[in-house]
């Protein structure tokens, strides 16, 4: 986790992001390529999943869930 700077995140933070990420990991130290956007790093997408997530549906969607989670974060 050297690539990243973990004093952006409280404690509660970085234990939060290692629940998120590490049930598919096989080792730990696997989580770095696990958790880039939590550190304002962008995420690769395929053409499908790009056409699926700009529809109005797909992006009202990610707003309100970007919001609960804004709140539980």
């Amino acid at each position: 986790m050297t690539k990243y700077d973990l004093t952006e995140l409280t404690d509660e933070q970085y234990t939060r992001m290692v629940e998120i990420t590490y049930e598919p990991l096989t080792l730990l130290s696997d989580i770095t390529d696990a958790v880039p956007y939590f550190f304002g790093e962008g995420v690769e997408l395929d053409e499908k999943a790009k056409e699926t997530l700009e529809t109005e549906v797909s992006q009202d969607v990610l707003k309100t869930f970007v919001d609960i989670c804004l709140k539980k974060w």
